[in-house]
């Protein structure tokens, strides 16, 4: 296809089919943000019956020893868990994410369904669930913790650099 833009000058487009990516998205609900995370769209029931399943943990058992950073349901802290792997393991390296206090029913019931999510998962490169502290406000989902630090930092420290090779 050839169109004159000035006078005397053309220019040629090419046509091309149809962006399958942009029609992709273009079939996506026209929201200005998403609610909820697709991650915990799967139907895992927040019965009592499933949240007695999970490991109960006493928080007097737990001390909380270093702010981590921010999360999306409230902070992350390390702490150190006495006999959480069992009677006399004595005391765990552990990450700890809170549920903020001000925090809505909806994101209360996202709080759970990552606990019960994570308590299914069972694999030396992914961090276990090892409790729960659902007694009193800020709420605990208590986790392995990743001794090198998040992911992120980790794979941002390794890249190579101008003066040492990958």
């Amino acid at each position: 296809m050839k169109r004159k833009l000035e006078k005397g000058k053309t220019h040629q487009f090419i046509l091309r089919g149809p962006d399958t990516e942009l029609a992709t998205l273009r079939e996506l609900p026209h929201t200005a943000f998403q609610q909820s995370n697709t991650l915990y769209a799967i139907s895992i029931p927040c019965t009592d019956e499933e949240i007695a399943k999970l490991p109960h943990f006493s928080r007097s058992q737990l001390v909380l020893t270093m702010f981590l950073g921010s999360g999306a349901f409230g902070e992350v802290f390390e702490g150190l868990a006495k006999n959480i792997l069992g009677d006399s393991t004595g005391e765990t390296k552990c990450a700890v994410k809170t549920l903020r206090k001000s925090a809505s029913d909806h994101e209360k019931e996202e709080f759970l369904k990552e606990a019960l999510l994570m308590k299914n998962f069972r694999h030396e490169h992914i961090l276990s669930l090892l409790g729960v502290c659902l007694d009193n406000d800020p709420q605990f989902i208590i986790m392995e913790l990743m001794e090198g630090g998040d992911l992120l930092s980790f794979l941002r420290s390794c890249r190579a650099t101008s003066t040492t090779p990958a």
